[in-house]
């Protein structure tokens, strides 16, 4: 199993979501539908884990 990390958007800088690997390395950008769809039931927030 592999994990990802999705940085939010960063409305300061105005940069997409973007997808980051387990060795922190950026894959893609998704759009905001595609990552609120996940964060509904799939995506758990850092501080959530801990």
């Amino acid at each position: 199993m592999d994990t990802i990390y999705i940085q939010e958007h960063d409305p300061v800088n105005e940069e997409p979501q973007k997808v980051i690997n387990g060795e922190k390395e950026y894959i893609t950008d998704i759009p905001s539908d595609i990552y609120e769809s996940l964060y509904k039931g799939f995506i758990e927030r850092e501080n959530e884990t801990s």
